[in-house]
């Protein structure tokens, strides 16, 4: 059976995390300085960082495909063991890709079905709460509202175009002001395409499920969404900020957990993601500390990014120095067949001539 496939599925694996890896650390650092930079300004660092981690991977992975894997090993052959290994790794990775994948697919599509049924919301009020701040956001187009069960709570669906998903539970027990805060919240979500967003951070964590620190980051990340979503949704709709946090510890002690699914942004997920987020609008703004912050969060950034170009430019040397390092092993062994051959191919020549010689006669 021919397993060159895994050979270059762990090659390219192995040079992706090496490339990857020093922006993960990066934003794992970065993610430290959330009293010192503002959670907007880190949602866009994080964002622009995921992209960088997607580019490194998909270059990493797809670079050392154009070199012959074989022909590498013919100066430094690996043991059975250290390749059995290596092509166990390649295929548990595409394995666990293909299983987490098909988990999220099942979860969209039970999410998508959930949301078949329901029907739209005709509540003049919500709907004017929600014109109201659409005109406030300058957003293009206001998100349809669906009216969902109780246990469902408040969050946007979708990547472009969004719809906002709210429970009958909320609509009767929240006035106007609690309506605002939550509706304010929701469409910040949608003004910044976080759907689209958390969904690559998803992708992202499913192609790196083996990096340690992929879960970590992506926690990371949705939790400075729902701090930026709130920062935004009191500073751009004017909002009273003790009244917004009165809010969201309301719709908490109200709320269970439901099924969480890919798509899906809630307005809150628990007491120990809240907590933090009091916090953080409750942190008085200081330009000079942000400024400061911010430069160093961009020369963090630009030294993660130039180990990572160093390390897939010296591995990628080392991985061409193999190939043609094998390429002369195999000459070599090519010629060496040839010198065993010679003497034999003599040796049949002159029983040839000898027989013909005989047979002549």
């Amino acid at each position: 059976m021919n397993f060159v496939f895994l050979d270059s599925v762990c090659q390219g694996l192995w040079f992706s995390a090496l490339a990857v890896s020093p922006v993960f650390v990066v934003m794992w650092i970065t993610s430290k300085w959330q009293k010192k930079a503002s959670p907007v300004a880190l949602k866009r660092f994080f964002q622009t960082h995921l992209l960088l981690l997607l580019g490194f991977f998909v270059t990493g992975f797809f670079l050392p495909q154009s070199l012959d894997s074989q022909l590498m090993r013919l100066c430094t052959p690996d043991s059975d063991f250290s390749t059995l290994i290596s092509r166990s790794l390649a295929g548990l990775w595409l394995v666990g890709l293909g299983l987490l994948l098909v988990i999220d697919a099942v979860r969209l599509i039970r999410g998508w079905r959930g949301l078949q049924p329901l029907a739209p919301l005709r509540d003049p009020k919500v709907e004017t709460l929600l014109c109201d701040l659409a005109s406030k956001f300058a957003l293009e187009r206001t998100p349809p509202i669906l009216l969902s069960p109780s246990e469902w709570g408040i969050f946007v669906w979708g990547l472009w175009k969004t719809r906002l998903v709210i429970s009958d539970q909320i609509v009767k027990t929240c006035d106007d002001q609690g309506l605002t805060h939550l509706l304010a919240h929701e469409l910040v979500h949608v003004r910044e395409h976080d759907g689209f967003w958390m969904s690559l951070e998803l992708f992202s964590r499913r192609l790196l499920f083996f990096h340690p620190l992929a879960f970590l980051v992506g926690r990371i990340y949705a939790e400075l969404t729902e701090k930026a979503a709130d920062a935004q949704a009191v500073q751009l709709a004017e909002l009273c900020q003790s009244g917004y946090l009165q809010t969201l510890l309301g719709l908490a002690e109200s709320r269970t957990q439901p099924l969480s699914v890919p798509l899906r942004l809630h307005a809150s997920q628990g007491y120990r993601e809240l907590k933090s987020r009091i916090e953080s609008l409750h942190q008085p703004p200081n330009p000079e500390r942000e400024s400061f912050a911010k430069g160093w969060i961009f020369a963090l950034s630009l030294v993660a990014v130039l180990i990572s170009l160093t390390q897939m430019e010296s591995t990628y040397a080392a991985l061409v120095k193999s190939a043609q390092q094998g390429l002369m092993c195999a000459q070599v062994q090519k010629e060496k067949t040839l010198e065993k051959w010679l003497p034999k191919a003599k040796l049949q020549i002159q029983c040839d001539n000898e027989n013909q010689k005989e047979g002549s006669r």
